[in-house]
Protein backbone atom coordinates (compact mmCIF):
# COMPACT_ATOMS: atom_id res chain seq x y z
CA UNK A 1 0.00 0.00 0.00
CA UNK A 2 2.63 2.36 0.77
CA UNK A 3 4.86 1.52 -1.84
CA UNK A 4 1.76 2.48 -3.87
CA UNK A 5 1.25 5.39 -2.79
CA UNK A 6 5.10 6.82 -3.29
CA UNK A 7 4.67 5.40 -6.95
CA UNK A 8 1.32 7.54 -7.65
CA UNK A 9 3.15 10.51 -6.06
CA UNK A 10 6.38 9.78 -8.14
CA UNK A 11 3.96 9.29 -11.29
CA UNK A 12 2.39 12.78 -10.20
CA UNK A 13 5.27 14.85 -9.72
CA UNK A 14 6.94 13.77 -12.69
CA UNK A 15 3.83 14.57 -14.92
CA UNK A 16 3.43 17.70 -13.01
CA UNK A 17 7.24 19.02 -14.38
CA UNK A 18 6.47 17.60 -17.71
CA UNK A 19 3.13 19.64 -17.75
CA UNK A 20 5.56 22.79 -16.24
CA UNK A 21 7.78 22.33 -19.26
CA UNK A 22 4.82 21.73 -22.07
CA UNK A 23 3.71 25.43 -20.80
CA UNK A 24 4.50 28.08 -23.31
CA UNK A 25 5.02 31.65 -22.30
CA UNK A 26 2.37 34.30 -23.81
CA UNK A 27 4.00 36.24 -26.76
CA UNK A 28 2.53 39.75 -26.15
CA UNK A 29 2.93 42.58 -28.53
CA UNK A 30 4.13 45.72 -26.79
CA UNK A 31 4.15 49.23 -27.85
CA UNK A 32 6.16 51.81 -26.54
CA UNK A 33 3.36 54.65 -25.27
CA UNK A 34 5.67 56.48 -22.91
CA UNK A 35 9.30 57.87 -22.92
CA UNK A 36 11.49 60.05 -20.52
CA UNK A 37 14.55 61.16 -21.54
CA UNK A 38 17.31 61.89 -19.62
CA UNK A 39 20.73 63.91 -19.82
CA UNK A 40 22.18 60.74 -20.56
CA UNK A 41 19.73 57.30 -21.04
CA UNK A 42 15.96 57.29 -21.18
CA UNK A 43 13.25 55.39 -19.07
CA UNK A 44 11.01 53.64 -21.63
CA UNK A 45 7.81 52.71 -21.07
CA UNK A 46 6.05 49.65 -23.01
CA UNK A 47 1.92 48.81 -22.96
CA UNK A 48 0.58 45.74 -23.86
CA UNK A 49 -2.67 43.52 -23.24
CA UNK A 50 -2.72 39.92 -22.59
CA UNK A 51 -5.23 37.15 -22.62
CA UNK A 52 -4.66 35.42 -19.11
CA UNK A 53 -6.10 31.76 -18.11
CA UNK A 54 -6.63 31.15 -14.79
CA UNK A 55 -3.37 29.74 -12.77
CA UNK A 56 0.14 30.55 -13.72
CA UNK A 57 1.44 32.55 -16.40
CA UNK A 58 4.73 33.39 -17.87
CA UNK A 59 4.51 36.64 -20.66
CA UNK A 60 7.26 37.48 -23.08
CA UNK A 61 7.72 40.62 -24.62
CA UNK A 62 9.97 40.48 -27.42
CA UNK A 63 12.39 43.18 -29.47
CA UNK A 64 13.51 45.14 -26.69
CA UNK A 65 17.00 47.06 -26.99
CA UNK A 66 20.37 45.21 -25.91
CA UNK A 67 21.38 48.24 -23.65
CA UNK A 68 18.52 47.40 -21.17
CA UNK A 69 19.37 47.35 -17.81
CA UNK A 70 18.39 44.06 -15.99
CA UNK A 71 17.73 46.19 -12.58
CA UNK A 72 16.16 48.55 -14.02
CA UNK A 73 12.64 46.63 -15.30
CA UNK A 74 8.94 47.57 -13.46
CA UNK A 75 6.15 45.85 -14.39
CA UNK A 76 2.42 46.92 -12.90
CA UNK A 77 -1.00 46.08 -14.79
CA UNK A 78 -4.69 46.42 -13.69
CA UNK A 79 -7.16 43.73 -13.17
CA UNK A 80 -7.42 40.89 -10.36
CA UNK A 81 -3.80 39.34 -10.60
CA UNK A 82 -0.78 39.18 -8.78
CA UNK A 83 3.22 39.53 -10.53
CA UNK A 84 5.12 36.83 -8.89
CA UNK A 85 8.69 37.45 -10.97
CA UNK A 86 10.30 39.53 -13.64
CA UNK A 87 13.55 38.26 -15.36
CA UNK A 88 15.42 39.30 -18.50
CA UNK A 89 16.97 37.02 -21.11
CA UNK A 90 18.52 37.42 -24.32
CA UNK A 91 16.70 36.38 -27.25
CA UNK A 92 19.32 34.22 -29.14
CA UNK A 93 17.35 33.50 -32.02
CA UNK A 94 17.55 37.33 -32.89
CA UNK A 95 21.54 37.33 -33.14
CA UNK A 96 21.52 35.75 -36.37
CA UNK A 97 18.24 36.35 -37.70
CA UNK A 98 18.16 37.97 -41.10
CA UNK A 99 15.16 39.92 -41.71
CA UNK A 100 13.42 39.83 -44.70
CA UNK A 101 14.73 43.32 -45.21
CA UNK A 102 17.91 42.83 -44.88
CA UNK A 103 17.51 39.44 -47.06
CA UNK A 104 16.42 41.65 -50.19
CA UNK A 105 19.23 44.37 -49.72
CA UNK A 106 21.47 41.82 -49.24
CA UNK A 107 20.30 39.93 -52.53
CA UNK A 108 20.21 43.39 -54.41
CA UNK A 109 24.08 44.04 -53.35
CA UNK A 110 25.53 40.61 -54.18
CA UNK A 111 23.65 41.69 -58.01
CA UNK A 112 25.37 45.15 -58.11
CA UNK A 113 28.63 43.77 -57.39
CA UNK A 114 28.47 41.10 -60.02
CA UNK A 115 27.43 43.84 -62.47
CA UNK A 116 30.35 45.73 -61.25
CA UNK A 117 32.87 42.91 -61.72
CA UNK A 118 31.74 42.22 -65.07
CA UNK A 119 31.81 45.84 -66.36
CA UNK A 120 35.36 46.12 -64.93
CA UNK A 121 36.68 42.79 -66.65
CA UNK A 122 35.29 44.31 -69.85
CA UNK A 123 36.84 47.04 -69.88
CA UNK A 124 40.02 45.41 -69.34
CA UNK A 125 39.62 43.28 -71.85
CA UNK A 126 39.24 46.60 -74.47
CA UNK A 127 41.97 48.01 -72.44
CA UNK A 128 44.26 44.82 -73.72
CA UNK A 129 42.64 45.09 -77.01
CA UNK A 130 43.36 48.54 -77.53
CA UNK A 131 47.25 48.05 -76.62
CA UNK A 132 47.62 45.09 -79.15
CA UNK A 133 46.47 47.46 -81.59
CA UNK A 134 48.73 50.05 -80.72
CA UNK A 135 51.74 47.54 -80.88
CA UNK A 136 51.19 46.29 -84.35
CA UNK A 137 50.59 49.11 -86.21
CA UNK A 138 53.28 47.96 -88.70
CA UNK A 139 51.57 46.60 -91.78
CA UNK A 140 53.69 43.86 -93.70
CA UNK A 141 57.49 44.28 -93.48
CA UNK A 142 59.67 46.47 -93.78
CA UNK A 143 60.81 45.94 -98.02
CA UNK A 144 56.78 45.35 -98.38
CA UNK A 145 55.05 48.09 -100.87
CA UNK A 146 51.99 48.67 -100.08
CA UNK A 147 49.22 50.04 -102.54
CA UNK A 148 47.58 53.28 -101.37
CA UNK A 149 44.55 51.71 -101.68
CA UNK A 150 45.42 49.42 -98.82
CA UNK A 151 47.03 51.62 -96.60
CA UNK A 152 44.28 53.43 -96.89
CA UNK A 153 42.25 50.70 -95.45
CA UNK A 154 44.09 49.68 -92.89
CA UNK A 155 43.92 53.34 -91.62
CA UNK A 156 40.23 53.47 -91.76
CA UNK A 157 40.61 50.49 -90.23
CA UNK A 158 42.43 51.35 -87.17
CA UNK A 159 40.67 54.68 -86.66
CA UNK A 160 36.96 53.16 -86.79
CA UNK A 161 38.20 50.04 -84.28
CA UNK A 162 40.19 52.73 -81.79
CA UNK A 163 37.14 55.20 -81.72
CA UNK A 164 34.81 52.30 -80.67
CA UNK A 165 37.01 51.32 -78.23
CA UNK A 166 37.73 54.29 -76.19
CA UNK A 167 33.77 54.91 -76.78
CA UNK A 168 33.24 51.53 -75.09
CA UNK A 169 35.34 51.95 -72.43
CA UNK A 170 33.93 55.91 -71.30
CA UNK A 171 30.57 53.84 -71.34
CA UNK A 172 32.05 51.33 -69.27
CA UNK A 173 33.44 53.47 -66.94
CA UNK A 174 30.15 55.94 -66.70
CA UNK A 175 28.34 52.62 -65.36
CA UNK A 176 31.27 51.55 -63.19
CA UNK A 177 30.51 54.76 -61.32
CA UNK A 178 27.08 54.66 -61.38
CA UNK A 179 27.03 51.26 -59.75
CA UNK A 180 29.63 52.11 -57.06
CA UNK A 181 27.45 54.91 -56.06
CA UNK A 182 24.68 52.15 -55.57
CA UNK A 183 26.66 49.89 -54.29
CA UNK A 184 27.68 52.53 -51.51
CA UNK A 185 24.32 53.53 -50.77
CA UNK A 186 23.22 49.71 -50.02
CA UNK A 187 26.14 49.35 -47.88
CA UNK A 188 25.52 52.24 -45.46
CA UNK A 189 21.47 51.17 -45.24
CA UNK A 190 22.77 47.30 -44.57
CA UNK A 191 25.21 48.25 -42.07
CA UNK A 192 22.34 50.73 -40.51
CA UNK A 193 19.56 48.04 -40.98
CA UNK A 194 22.36 45.12 -39.13
CA UNK A 195 23.04 47.68 -36.05
CA UNK A 196 19.66 48.00 -35.32
CA UNK A 197 18.50 44.47 -35.87
CA UNK A 198 21.78 43.49 -33.53
CA UNK A 199 20.60 45.73 -30.60
CA UNK A 200 17.00 44.33 -29.84
CA UNK A 201 18.35 40.98 -28.24
CA UNK A 202 16.87 41.30 -25.12
CA UNK A 203 13.53 39.69 -24.22
CA UNK A 204 11.23 40.09 -20.55
CA UNK A 205 9.34 37.53 -19.32
CA UNK A 206 6.61 37.94 -15.98
CA UNK A 207 5.22 35.49 -14.38
CA UNK A 208 1.75 36.33 -13.15
CA UNK A 209 -1.01 34.47 -11.37
CA UNK A 210 -4.67 35.11 -11.96
CA UNK A 211 -7.81 33.91 -9.94
CA UNK A 212 -9.58 33.59 -13.62
CA UNK A 213 -9.92 33.24 -17.27
CA UNK A 214 -9.29 37.77 -18.32
CA UNK A 215 -7.56 40.32 -20.59
CA UNK A 216 -5.34 42.68 -18.68
CA UNK A 217 -3.55 46.10 -19.69
CA UNK A 218 -0.23 45.66 -18.59
CA UNK A 219 2.50 47.89 -18.28
CA UNK A 220 6.78 47.20 -18.33
CA UNK A 221 9.33 50.54 -17.95
CA UNK A 222 13.09 49.71 -18.27
CA UNK A 223 16.32 51.99 -18.22
CA UNK A 224 18.40 52.53 -21.71
CA UNK A 225 21.66 53.70 -22.99
CA UNK A 226 21.59 55.84 -25.93
CA UNK A 227 19.56 58.25 -25.79
CA UNK A 228 20.19 61.70 -24.78
CA UNK A 229 18.43 65.33 -24.82
CA UNK A 230 20.25 68.86 -24.81
CA UNK A 231 19.17 72.22 -24.75
CA UNK A 232 18.83 75.42 -27.22
CA UNK A 233 17.08 78.43 -27.57
CA UNK A 234 15.81 80.40 -29.66
CA UNK A 235 15.98 84.63 -28.73
CA UNK A 236 13.44 86.62 -30.75
CA UNK A 237 12.85 90.50 -30.38
CA UNK A 238 10.97 92.42 -32.78
CA UNK A 239 11.98 95.85 -31.41
CA UNK A 240 13.69 97.78 -28.78
CA UNK A 241 10.89 97.84 -26.86
CA UNK A 242 9.66 94.80 -26.68
CA UNK A 243 10.84 91.91 -24.38
CA UNK A 244 12.90 89.06 -25.28
CA UNK A 245 10.58 85.74 -26.78
CA UNK A 246 12.63 83.03 -25.90
CA UNK A 247 11.67 79.86 -27.60
CA UNK A 248 12.83 76.59 -24.99
CA UNK A 249 13.52 73.91 -27.38
CA UNK A 250 15.30 70.13 -27.31
CA UNK A 251 17.64 68.07 -29.34
CA UNK A 252 16.78 63.86 -28.91
CA UNK A 253 19.03 61.80 -29.91
CA UNK A 254 18.44 57.83 -29.52
CA UNK A 255 19.77 54.99 -31.33
CA UNK A 256 18.37 52.33 -28.91
CA UNK A 257 17.34 50.22 -31.67
CA UNK A 258 13.53 51.06 -31.39
CA UNK A 259 11.78 53.62 -33.42
CA UNK A 260 9.77 56.23 -30.86
CA UNK A 261 6.62 55.87 -32.86
CA UNK A 262 3.55 58.69 -31.55
CA UNK A 263 5.22 58.76 -27.95
CA UNK A 264 4.81 60.79 -24.99
CA UNK A 265 7.92 62.42 -24.68
CA UNK A 266 8.74 63.87 -21.27
CA UNK A 267 12.45 65.56 -20.98
CA UNK A 268 14.06 65.91 -17.72
CA UNK A 269 17.30 67.31 -16.23
CA UNK A 270 18.18 64.47 -13.92
CA UNK A 271 20.99 61.70 -14.87
CA UNK A 272 20.40 58.27 -13.42
CA UNK A 273 23.90 57.01 -14.88
CA UNK A 274 25.47 59.26 -11.61
CA UNK A 275 24.02 57.28 -8.69
CA UNK A 276 22.53 58.31 -5.74
CA UNK A 277 25.07 57.21 -2.92
CA UNK A 278 26.03 60.06 -0.52
CA UNK A 279 29.87 60.72 -0.90
CA UNK A 280 32.08 60.00 1.96
CA UNK A 281 35.15 62.21 3.23
CA UNK A 282 38.23 60.49 2.96
CA UNK A 283 41.58 61.16 5.49
CA UNK A 284 42.73 64.64 5.31
CA UNK A 285 46.53 64.60 5.99
CA UNK A 286 49.41 67.36 6.04
CA UNK A 287 53.15 66.70 4.98
CA UNK A 288 56.14 68.60 4.57
CA UNK A 289 57.06 70.20 1.71
CA UNK A 290 60.35 69.77 0.52
CA UNK A 291 62.56 72.87 -1.57
CA UNK A 292 64.46 71.71 -4.31
CA UNK A 293 66.28 72.95 -7.48
CA UNK A 294 64.31 72.19 -10.35
CA UNK A 295 67.20 73.16 -12.95
CA UNK A 296 69.15 70.83 -10.70
CA UNK A 297 67.04 67.99 -10.71
CA UNK A 298 66.14 67.71 -14.44
CA UNK A 299 69.10 68.96 -16.63
CA UNK A 300 72.10 68.49 -13.48
CA UNK A 301 73.05 72.63 -14.05
CA UNK A 302 74.86 73.44 -10.44
CA UNK A 303 76.56 76.61 -12.07
CA UNK A 304 73.09 78.07 -13.55
CA UNK A 305 70.69 80.26 -10.88
CA UNK A 306 68.18 78.12 -9.23
CA UNK A 307 64.57 77.89 -10.25
CA UNK A 308 62.85 76.70 -6.75
CA UNK A 309 59.38 74.72 -6.31
CA UNK A 310 57.89 71.95 -4.13
CA UNK A 311 57.65 68.66 -3.66
CA UNK A 312 55.28 66.13 -2.04
CA UNK A 313 57.24 63.88 0.51
CA UNK A 314 55.35 60.71 -0.94
CA UNK A 315 52.07 60.27 -3.41
CA UNK A 316 49.12 60.38 -0.58
CA UNK A 317 48.75 63.81 -1.35
CA UNK A 318 47.92 63.16 -5.17
CA UNK A 319 45.33 60.15 -4.03
CA UNK A 320 43.53 62.53 -1.58
CA UNK A 321 43.56 65.64 -4.49
CA UNK A 322 41.81 63.30 -6.79
CA UNK A 323 39.22 61.72 -4.37
CA UNK A 324 38.24 65.34 -3.54
CA UNK A 325 37.71 66.47 -6.91
CA UNK A 326 35.45 63.18 -7.58
CA UNK A 327 33.33 64.32 -4.58
CA UNK A 328 33.36 67.84 -5.67
CA UNK A 329 32.08 66.89 -9.38
CA UNK A 330 29.60 64.57 -7.76
CA UNK A 331 28.08 67.25 -5.83
CA UNK A 332 27.96 70.23 -8.88
CA UNK A 333 26.01 67.40 -10.37
CA UNK A 334 23.27 67.29 -7.33
CA UNK A 335 21.06 70.03 -9.52
CA UNK A 336 17.19 69.81 -8.53
CA UNK A 337 15.55 68.09 -11.34
CA UNK A 338 12.95 69.65 -13.51
CA UNK A 339 10.87 67.60 -15.94
CA UNK A 340 9.43 69.24 -18.90
CA UNK A 341 6.18 67.25 -20.13
CA UNK A 342 5.65 67.62 -24.03
CA UNK A 343 1.76 68.12 -24.56
CA UNK A 344 2.24 66.20 -28.02
CA UNK A 345 3.21 63.14 -29.57
CA UNK A 346 6.69 62.68 -31.45
CA UNK A 347 8.25 60.22 -33.64
CA UNK A 348 11.97 60.05 -32.97
CA UNK A 349 13.68 57.35 -35.26
CA UNK A 350 16.16 55.14 -33.76
CA UNK A 351 19.13 56.72 -36.54
CA UNK A 352 21.46 58.65 -33.81
CA UNK A 353 20.12 61.91 -35.78
CA UNK A 354 19.12 64.99 -34.05
CA UNK A 355 15.08 65.63 -33.43
CA UNK A 356 14.12 69.08 -32.55
CA UNK A 357 11.16 69.19 -29.68
CA UNK A 358 9.68 72.50 -28.71
CA UNK A 359 9.59 72.72 -24.86
CA UNK A 360 8.36 76.35 -23.67
CA UNK A 361 7.81 79.80 -24.99
CA UNK A 362 8.07 82.68 -22.47
CA UNK A 363 9.13 86.26 -22.43
CA UNK A 364 12.33 87.76 -20.35
CA UNK A 365 11.77 91.34 -19.15
CA UNK A 366 14.72 93.25 -21.60
CA UNK A 367 16.85 96.69 -21.21
CA UNK A 368 18.12 97.50 -24.76
CA UNK A 369 20.98 99.86 -25.62
CA UNK A 370 24.21 100.42 -27.90
CA UNK A 371 27.90 99.43 -26.84
CA UNK A 372 30.62 100.90 -29.03
CA UNK A 373 34.45 100.30 -28.45
CA UNK A 374 35.71 102.92 -31.44
CA UNK A 375 39.35 102.30 -30.61
CA UNK A 376 38.87 98.52 -31.86
CA UNK A 377 35.92 99.34 -33.93
CA UNK A 378 33.95 102.01 -34.97
CA UNK A 379 30.62 100.40 -35.03
CA UNK A 380 27.86 100.14 -32.38
CA UNK A 381 25.99 96.57 -31.63
CA UNK A 382 22.79 96.61 -30.20
CA UNK A 383 22.77 94.34 -27.03
CA UNK A 384 19.87 93.24 -24.26
CA UNK A 385 19.94 92.77 -20.78
CA UNK A 386 17.71 90.64 -20.16
CA UNK A 387 16.36 89.78 -16.69
CA UNK A 388 14.04 87.55 -14.37
CA UNK A 389 15.19 84.68 -16.54
CA UNK A 390 16.41 82.16 -13.16
CA UNK A 391 12.95 81.13 -12.66
CA UNK A 392 12.72 79.34 -16.22
CA UNK A 393 14.91 76.12 -15.52
CA UNK A 394 17.24 77.32 -18.23
CA UNK A 395 20.44 74.68 -18.53
CA UNK A 396 23.59 75.63 -20.79
CA UNK A 397 23.21 75.75 -23.91
CA UNK A 398 23.42 77.52 -27.40
CA UNK A 399 20.63 80.29 -28.51
CA UNK A 400 20.16 81.51 -31.78
CA UNK A 401 19.03 85.55 -32.11
CA UNK A 402 17.00 86.87 -34.08
CA UNK A 403 16.40 90.50 -34.21
CA UNK A 404 13.44 92.22 -36.28
CA UNK A 405 12.99 88.73 -38.08
CA UNK A 406 16.69 88.27 -39.33
CA UNK A 407 19.33 86.25 -37.80
CA UNK A 408 21.90 87.85 -36.23
CA UNK A 409 24.05 85.81 -34.99
CA UNK A 410 24.85 83.11 -31.95
CA UNK A 411 25.60 83.05 -28.02
CA UNK A 412 25.71 81.13 -25.36
CA UNK A 413 23.73 80.82 -22.13
CA UNK A 414 25.16 79.44 -19.18
CA UNK A 415 22.74 80.02 -15.84
CA UNK A 416 25.49 78.82 -13.63
CA UNK A 417 27.89 81.00 -14.40
CA UNK A 418 25.51 83.89 -15.74
CA UNK A 419 24.70 87.11 -12.71
CA UNK A 420 21.24 88.36 -12.54
CA UNK A 421 21.72 89.82 -16.06
CA UNK A 422 21.97 88.20 -18.83
CA UNK A 423 24.10 90.01 -21.56
CA UNK A 424 22.91 89.28 -25.28
CA UNK A 425 24.33 90.94 -28.27
CA UNK A 426 21.72 91.60 -31.17
CA UNK A 427 24.64 92.48 -33.50
CA UNK A 428 26.00 95.59 -35.67
CA UNK A 429 23.22 98.53 -35.71
CA UNK A 430 24.05 101.14 -38.79
CA UNK A 431 21.46 103.52 -37.62
CA UNK A 432 23.86 104.19 -34.91
CA UNK A 433 27.26 106.40 -36.55
CA UNK A 434 30.15 105.86 -34.56
CA UNK A 435 33.66 108.19 -35.38
CA UNK A 436 36.70 107.91 -33.31
CA UNK A 437 39.79 110.90 -34.10
CA UNK A 438 42.50 112.31 -32.10
CA UNK A 439 42.59 115.77 -31.87
CA UNK A 440 45.93 116.96 -33.22
CA UNK A 441 45.82 119.92 -30.58
CA UNK A 442 46.40 117.69 -28.10
CA UNK A 443 48.76 115.12 -29.40
CA UNK A 444 52.35 116.73 -28.64
CA UNK A 445 55.81 115.47 -26.93
CA UNK A 446 58.26 117.77 -24.91
CA UNK A 447 61.38 117.36 -22.82
CA UNK A 448 62.30 119.01 -19.90
CA UNK A 449 65.33 117.88 -17.94
CA UNK A 450 65.87 114.36 -17.80
CA UNK A 451 62.16 114.03 -18.46
CA UNK A 452 59.52 113.59 -21.49
CA UNK A 453 56.02 114.29 -22.01
CA UNK A 454 53.49 112.97 -24.37
CA UNK A 455 49.69 114.39 -24.39
CA UNK A 456 47.33 112.30 -26.41
CA UNK A 457 44.03 113.33 -27.14
CA UNK A 458 40.83 111.40 -28.61
CA UNK A 459 37.18 112.41 -29.81
CA UNK A 460 34.61 110.14 -30.26
CA UNK A 461 31.77 111.49 -31.41
CA UNK A 462 28.35 109.32 -31.56
CA UNK A 463 25.29 110.07 -34.01
CA UNK A 464 21.97 109.06 -33.86
CA UNK A 465 20.23 108.56 -37.21
CA UNK A 466 17.18 106.84 -36.14
CA UNK A 467 13.80 107.62 -35.73
CA UNK A 468 13.87 106.59 -31.45
CA UNK A 469 16.07 107.89 -29.23
CA UNK A 470 19.17 105.48 -28.31
CA UNK A 471 21.12 104.88 -25.00
CA UNK A 472 24.59 104.23 -25.78
CA UNK A 473 27.87 103.26 -24.05
CA UNK A 474 31.16 104.10 -25.07
CA UNK A 475 33.91 102.72 -23.95
CA UNK A 476 37.63 103.86 -24.25
CA UNK A 477 40.80 103.70 -22.03
CA UNK A 478 43.33 105.01 -21.09
CA UNK A 479 47.32 103.32 -20.38
CA UNK A 480 48.51 101.41 -17.32
CA UNK A 481 52.39 101.73 -16.12
CA UNK A 482 54.01 98.67 -15.56
CA UNK A 483 57.17 100.76 -14.62
CA UNK A 484 58.25 103.16 -11.77
CA UNK A 485 59.50 105.60 -14.04
CA UNK A 486 56.60 105.51 -16.13
CA UNK A 487 53.77 107.95 -14.70
CA UNK A 488 50.38 108.35 -16.05
CA UNK A 489 48.24 111.05 -15.57
CA UNK A 490 44.83 111.61 -16.81
CA UNK A 491 44.08 115.10 -17.60
CA UNK A 492 40.66 115.44 -19.04
CA UNK A 493 37.80 112.25 -18.84
CA UNK A 494 34.90 114.75 -20.42
CA UNK A 495 32.45 113.36 -17.31
CA UNK A 496 33.62 109.79 -17.85
CA UNK A 497 34.20 106.72 -15.37
CA UNK A 498 37.68 105.58 -15.17
CA UNK A 499 38.22 102.25 -13.57
CA UNK A 500 41.99 102.38 -11.89
CA UNK A 501 42.43 98.54 -12.35
CA UNK A 502 41.88 98.23 -15.93
CA UNK A 503 42.06 101.90 -17.39
CA UNK A 504 38.93 101.59 -19.10
CA UNK A 505 37.16 104.79 -19.67
CA UNK A 506 33.08 104.36 -20.11
CA UNK A 507 30.06 106.97 -21.18
CA UNK A 508 26.81 106.15 -21.16
CA UNK A 509 24.67 108.68 -22.69
CA UNK A 510 21.14 109.17 -24.06
CA UNK A 511 21.09 110.45 -27.89
CA UNK A 512 17.85 112.01 -29.28
CA UNK A 513 16.97 111.12 -32.95
CA UNK A 514 19.11 113.48 -35.31
CA UNK A 515 21.71 114.33 -32.68
CA UNK A 516 25.44 113.73 -31.89
CA UNK A 517 27.23 113.57 -28.72
CA UNK A 518 31.11 113.61 -28.66
CA UNK A 519 33.84 112.54 -25.96
CA UNK A 520 36.91 113.84 -25.35
CA UNK A 521 39.36 111.72 -23.87
CA UNK A 522 43.23 113.45 -22.43
CA UNK A 523 46.03 111.69 -20.91
CA UNK A 524 49.61 112.76 -20.41
CA UNK A 525 52.44 109.95 -20.12
CA UNK A 526 55.99 111.14 -18.31
CA UNK A 527 59.02 108.92 -18.59
CA UNK A 528 62.81 109.45 -18.56
CA UNK A 529 64.16 111.12 -21.25
CA UNK A 530 66.84 108.22 -23.02
CA UNK A 531 64.35 105.32 -22.18
CA UNK A 532 61.86 105.19 -25.33
CA UNK A 533 58.06 103.51 -23.99
CA UNK A 534 57.02 101.07 -26.54
CA UNK A 535 53.46 100.74 -27.10
CA UNK A 536 52.28 104.69 -26.38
Amino acid sequence: MIKSFRFLLLFSLIGSAFASLAQQPINAKSNITEVSVYLAGATVTRAATVDLKAGENEIRLGSIASRMDPNSIQVNGTGDMLITGVRQEVDWSVINFVSPEIKVKQDSLEDITFSLGTKRALRETYNEELMMIQANRSIGGENTVLLVEDLEEMANFFRKRIKEIRYKILELEQEERELTTIQQRLNMELNQRRGRNKQNTNQIFVKVRSSKAQKVQMEVSYFVNDASWYPLYDLRSEDTQSPIEVNYKAKIIQNTGNDWEDVKLTLTTGNPSIGGNVPSLEPWKLYFAQLYNRKQKVMGNYNSAPSYGYEADDNVSQMNSLSVEKMEAGVIEKLLVTEFVIPIEYDIPSDNQQYEVDMRKFNLPSNYRHVTVPKLLEEAFLTADVTEWESYNMLPGEAMIYFQGAYVGQSFIDPVITSDTLQLSLGRDPGVAVKREAVKDFCKTSTFGGKKKTIRGFKTTVMNTRSVAVTVLIEDQVPLSSESDIEVTVDDLNGGTLDPETGIVTWEVEIQPGASVEKVLKYSVRYPRKKPVANL
